[in-house]
This record gives C-alpha cells, sequence and structure tokens, in this order.
C-alpha cells in the first residue's frame, strides 16, 4: 500500500525541479503560437525571459493600426507538412514464402490498418510534428487502459506539447528518464467524478474552489481544476515504481507502476508512458529547440517595416496645399487644396 502524503511531497518535489527547468521552454511556446496564430503584435519576450501579452499593441501612439504581413505561419505548415509527409508505419512480413506464411502476414497486416484507423494514427502524427515546431519538444503519451465497470479497454494515444508534459530535467533520452509528469484541466463534474471513484466527498462550495484559471493554445482564459499525472520507474523508495494522480489538491490514487510488460526471459519490463520528439537537440537538456524561435525576430522586424511603409503612404496620401484665396484657382485632380484669404491672414498678422 503506498502513503498518499508520502506520494504528494515526491510529487511537489519533482514538479518544483521540473518546472525551473521547463519554463522558459513554456514562454518562447506561447510566443511561438501567437506568431503561428497571427497575434503577432500582442506576444512579446521580454529581457527577462517571460512574456507579456498586450492587447493594444496593435495600434501606435497615433492609433494607426499596425500590419502584420503573416510569413511564419506559411513556414510552419510547410515544414510540418515535410516532417509528417511520410509518416511512420510498421509492416507484417511473412516469415517465409510458405502459403500459411503469406496469409497470416496478409491477416497481421490488416489488423495493423484496423488499429491506425482506429486510433486515428494519421492525424495525431501530424499534430505532434506540428506541437513540436511550435515549441521545440512534444510528448505522445501511449498507455493502456484496462476495462473497467463495463467500459471496455484499449490503447490511447495523446499528444501533449511543452505546456502540458513535465520531463525528468536530469535525463537527456528517454531511455534515462526516471519520472514524467502530465498537467491538464478538468471541469468541476469531471473532477467530481474522479474524487467519489475515489471515495473523497468534498462539498460543492469546496469544489469550486479547486478551480484554477489558466490559458490555452488561443490565449483564451478559462477555468478548470488542475489534474497532474505523476509516473516513476523503479527506485529504492518504490521497488515497483509509483503511479499517483492528483486532482486539485487531492490524490485521488497512488499504485505501482502499472506499465509493466513481461519480457522474453519470463521478467517484468516498466516503462514510462511517454515518448519525447525534440525538432533540435541539446546537450544534455530533456528539452528541444524550435528553429521558428530564429523566425520569431525577422517575422517582428518584417511586421515594423511594412508598418512604417503604410504609415508614411497615409500620411503622404493626407497633405493639402495652403493656396491663397485671391490668386487665380488651380485646376487639380485631387481636392487637396486648403483656399485661405491672402488679404484676412495678413490683416491678422499685422
Amino acid at each position: 500500500m503506498i502513503d498518499a502524503g508520502k506520494a504528494r511531497a515526491r510529487f511537489e518535489n519533482r514538479k518544483k525541479r521540473g518546472e525551473a527547468v521547463r519554463r522558459q521552454y513554456c514562454d518562447i511556446a506561447t510566443v511561438n503560437e501567437s506568431f503561428y496564430a497571427g497575434d503577432q503584435w500582442s506576444a512579446l519576450l521580454t529581457h527577462g525571459g517571460h512574456v507579456a501579452i498586450e492587447r493594444d499593441a496593435w495600434f501606435d501612439k497615433e492609433g494607426i493600426p499596425r500590419i502584420s504581413g503573416n510569413l511564419f505561419t506559411g513556414l510552419h505548415q510547410t515544414w510540418s507538412a515535410l516532417l509528417s509527409r511520410g509518416k511512420p508505419t510498421v509492416r507484417a512480413v511473412a516469415a517465409s514464402s510458405e502459403p500459411e506464411d503469406t496469409y497470416r502476414a496478409e491477416v497481421g497486416q490488416s489488423v495493423i490498418e484496423f488499429l491506425q484507423r482506429e486510433l486515428n494514427t494519421g492525424e495525431k502524427t501530424s499534430v505532434l510534428v506540428q506541437t513540436m515546431a511550435s515549441g521545440g519538444t512534444a510528448v505522445l503519451k501511449v498507455f493502456y487502459v484496462p476495462p473497467r465497470d463495463g467500459k471496455p479497454g484499449g490503447v490511447h494515444w495523446t499528444v501533449c506539447s511543452v505546456h502540458d508534459a513535465l520531463l525528468d530535467p536530469s535525463a537527456e533520452n528517454d531511455e534515462d528518464a526516471r519520472w514524467v509528469a502530465f498537467q491538464s484541466y478538468v471541469s468541476i463534474e469531471e473532477a467530481d467524478e474522479e474524487l467519489r471513484a475515489a471515495d473523497i466527498e468534498v462539498e460543492a462550495s469546496d469544489l469550486e474552489g479547486l478551480e484554477t484559471q489558466y490559458r490555452n493554445g488561443a490565449n483564451e482564459t478559462l477555468m478548470g481544476v488542475e489534474r497532474w499525472e505523476l509516473w516513476e520507474m523503479p527506485s529504492r523508495e518504490y521497488p515497483k515504481g509509483l503511479y499517483m494522480c492528483l486532482v486539485g489538491t487531492h490524490v485521488v490514487e497512488a499504485i505501482d507502476n502499472p506499465h509493466v510488460f513481461p519480457t522474453a526471459d519470463g521478467g517484468e519490463e516498466y516503462c514510462l508512458p511517454s515518448i519525447v520528439c525534440r525538432a533540435r537537440r541539446q546537450r544534455g537538456s530533456a528539452y528541444g529547440r524550435t528553429n521558428f524561435t530564429d523566425i520569431v525576430p525577422l517575422q517582428r522586424a518584417y511586421n515594423e517595416n511594412i508598418s512604417r511603409t503604410q504609415k508614411a503612404v497615409r500620411k503622404s496620401n493626407a497633405l493639402h496645399l495652403l493656396y491663397p484665396a485671391e490668386l487665380p484657382d488651380m485646376k487639380t485632380e485631387d481636392d487637396n487644396i486648403i483656399r485661405f484669404p491672402m488679404a484676412k491672414a495678413m490683416a491678422a498678422k499685422a
């Protein structure tokens, strides 16, 4: 029996260490996501490394709207399409040319294609690449849900961004990682269901107090109950690994790591439900970098140049000629002449 209090304390320690490293990558991903969405004047990465959202940044001090020539999105989509064009797959191959082996390979290939359709692997691969392009790191969460309460089990794939996955900061490669944590937000109703399933009674007023504000990829402010999952490999303190689920401030589950599989020699192999994809690796880091971070200052400079040009054109078109009314009238195609009486102007000056 795993002590929920000790598991919670272990999670808080992991979270503190992991978020200190992840924070800079979340800020970079937020700016890239804003540029991809076309919100290129609002998201600013300050010198301190934090993101500042300025809603009035689309207008200059004179109230003239700034222009965004969005080249970022096209480059982003092209790069993502090139990487996801040859989607990874597996194929069943006959062990020999015997009819039985050939037939078995055909049946196996049909099963593989059926699973790919059921899991929607093509679309999720595209989303995975796009997520990696924005944040430099994307995590594919692959886990098996056993049948429970009459509901069928199965393999689930979930694409997680750098905002959703907290990696072991000391592990550069997946096979070296000792733990991984996943963050998400659920509605009050979903949180209540999980708490009741764990025999945790929470008053309705206290349940509403568990809600917190968070921002999604569209920079919308939403309300939800924070939910964390911690997965750990076997250690001295937890010989069979650890899985802990935290909903709000309540531990709803703390058990041995369920991701254990038999090996060919009759032993057991524990795994983490995460496959980490990095756009550009960094020596000694669990997180990757994306080349689109380098495009942000170029895109911003391009936006500034075309905005200045448009502003200059706007001002030049608004020029007027001051013309004395006593002189013969000028014939012009544009009515941009302001006529004023010269005699009255001289009298006023005197």
